[in-house]
């Protein structure tokens, strides 16, 4: 996976929290404005300025200002065995109905006080940057996506390494992947990722959020076959899963670019 700077980053220290690093969330935003046409990028910069420094993270600083623990259903998505939503529309609990009701006031936001549509904004860039990362995914039939677990990656692909294996988290392991060191800016990460998505972007905004859904539902389940509790995951597997990542919040922000042209119409 192309990254750059590529030696720099792996000289300085990463931290992990329980998602994906703030960088990674105002990258996706900056991906996502950057694919936006006139009218609909006038109206986000309407309501949320050009910088979204407040806007990344919104629901998690909502939670932590309520000083509720990050346990609501909200950030997840509950799929059924063949990657459809499985969430009851009275359900407000679930990250896809919740994404609906957020494009809802959206596409009405003459409707809407300002403060209303700058909250669907920002929930809706939060959740969208949620149902792309693979562990806020549980799929009916995968009894260990409902929690997370431990499972172990042997030190090295050969050798001695290969004999020995290191604990991983499924949660903490999307985080780290998707993690630069904290002096990396958003906009450093959207430049990166916007190198990275190359010509692709027809290929990953495809089809419209159920497929989206189901695309993030069929690749979490090819991992949560192999990732089970205490299994052993073979190394150039869990190499391949930070590419795999890397192009979950590249989608992401091509993917929230589409729902906001869209809606904005």
């Amino acid at each position: 996976m192309k990254k750059i700077f590529l030696v720099l980053a792996l000289i300085l220290t990463t931290s992990v929290a329980l998602a994906w690093h703030n960088n990674c969330h105002e990258g996706i935003v900056i991906l996502a404005v950057e694919h936006l046409n006139p009218k609909a990028k006038a109206e986000v910069e309407k309501y949320l300025g050009n910088s979204y420094g407040d806007d990344i993270k919104y629901l998690y600083k909502l939670e932590k200002a309520n000083k509720a623990k990050h346990t609501d259903e909200i950030h997840y998505l509950h799929l059924a065995k063949n990657f459809k939503p499985n969430a009851k529309k009275k359900d407000q609990n679930d990250a896809y109905i919740a994404i609906n009701k957020q494009l809802a006031i959206i596409k009405a936001h003459n409707n809407h006080s300002a403060e209303e549509v700058t909250t669907a904004l920002r929930t809706l860039i939060n959740l969208m940057c949620d149902i792309h990362d693979l562990a806020h995914i549980r799929i009916k039939g995968y009894p260990h996506s409902n929690e997370d677990f431990t499972y172990k990656v042997p030190k090295s692909e050969m050798g001695k390494g290969a004999k020995k294996t290191s604990n991983a988290k499924w949660s903490t392991s999307w985080t780290r992947f998707g993690n630069y060191p904290a002096g990396f800016s958003g906009a450093f990460r959207a430049y990166d990722m916007k190198i990275c998505l190359d010509n692709r972007f027809e290929e990953f905004t495809k089809g419209n959020l159920l497929n989206w859904i189901a695309d993030n539902g069929s690749i979490a389940a090819s991992y949560l076959s192999i990732c089970y509790p205490d299994e052993i995951v073979p190394y150039m597997v869990h190499k391949k899963m930070e590419d795999v990542n890397y192009d979950m919040m590249i989608k992401a922000g091509c993917r929230l670019s589409v729902l906001l042209n869209e809606a904005f119409k």
